[in-house]
């Protein structure tokens, strides 16, 4: 009877070893793996660019000067000699001022000037001395005469839109401001000729008002 205790517990013994080196081979060739944990940050996004250049300046960043645009003066009369490359306007001539509207932003942008019938200087007693604001349209191609057409402003505001810095085309809009200072001869007309007005342009240069220019993303994402 004690050898059959013996013999069972040395059958038992012996099956728990080798279920010990079964674990032993077995277990790590299941349980072994690579581990690692780390932490994720630096996601950024990149917001598309906003960007209106009306002259030389940015209206994003608020007032814009117009200083630095000169005239374009030629002459209205054969009498009235105008020297090339001339940026003073004097009696007998015509010329035009550009101002250049461009969208350098990465989306399309609805353009509205507001003020166009306030920013021209009118009130000087003389009729010779004319402004208006011109759109020669698409093309955006200086005028070829004052008023030439239907081309002569009437309204107070422009509405526009101009296609984003990547397209090939449309991004800007040139708006002309023009000007003629009809010459009088005052030995043909006397009475036409408005010399006391003449001088007190000379004395006092036209004053141009204030311009709003207003832009919004247009839906268009051209």
């Amino acid at each position: 009877m004690n050898e059959i205790k013996k013999n069972g517990f040395l059958k038992a013994a012996c099956l728990m070893l080798v279920v010990m080196l079964l674990a032993v081979y077995i277990l790590p060739g299941t349980m072994a793996k690579y581990m690692s944990t780390g932490t994720a940050s630096g996601l950024t996004v990149t917001v598309a660019r906003w960007s209106i250049i009306v002259g030389d300046d940015d209206i994003v960043d608020g007032n814009v000067d117009l200083t630095s645009i000169s005239w374009k003066v030629d002459s209205l009369d054969e009498e009235v000699e105008v020297p090339e490359g001339a940026t003073t306007i004097i009696p007998g001539t015509w010329g035009y001022a550009e101002i250049v509207i461009k969208n350098e932003s990465d989306v399309a942008a609805d353009i509205t000037i507001e003020g166009l019938s306030s920013f021209l200087p009118t009130d000087y007693g003389n009729d010779a001395l004319k402004f208006a604001v011109v759109d020669t349209g698409s093309d955006d191609t200086p005028p070829s005469g004052f008023g030439v057409g239907d081309d002569l402003s009437t309204e107070d505001s422009y509405n526009f839109t101009l296609a984003s810095r990547k397209s090939a085309s449309g991004n800007s809009k040139t708006i002309y401001v023009c000007y003629e200072w009809a010459y009088i001869n005052i030995s043909d007309d006397p009475a036409e000729s408005n010399n006391e007005a003449d001088m007190d342009i000379v004395k006092n240069a036209p004053k141009f008002g204030t311009l709003t220019v207003i832009a919004v993303q247009a839906k268009d994402p051209a």
